[in-house]
């Protein structure tokens, strides 16, 4: 009775890891088509995103600026007035030139 004990026993492991792993199949291969969907719809989103990134430069690039100008009754003004006795920004503008150490680096 032990050898028909063991034998059942051993049909019944075999029979559930079979339905086991077609269980896992078929989970593994629905959430593989849904991730291929997905995989889709982000690459029509990027061609809509790249569509409308192509339409703004097409409608709002440099060449267009004179068009637009004109469509909206803007001119454009002449720059007339030059200044030679400008400084360069964050010049310093003490009397000594001692270097100045910024977070403890300097000469």
């Amino acid at each position: 009775m032990s050898r028909k004990l063991i034998f059942r026993s051993t049909f019944i492991a075999i029979v559930f890891s079979v339905i086991f792993n077609l269980y896992l199949n078929l989970e593994i291969n629905s959430i593989s088509s849904e991730l291929n969907q997905l995989n889709l719809e982000i690459i029509e989103l990027e061609r809509e995103k790249q569509t409308t990134h192509v339409l703004y430069i097409e409608n709002y690039s440099i060449q267009n600026i004179d068009l637009l100008s004109k469509n909206n009754a803007y001119t454009r003004l002449d720059i007339q007035q030059t200044s030679r006795d400008l400084f360069a920004p964050y010049k310093s503008m003490s009397e000594n030139r001692e270097a100045t150490t910024v977070l403890g680096f300097g000469k």
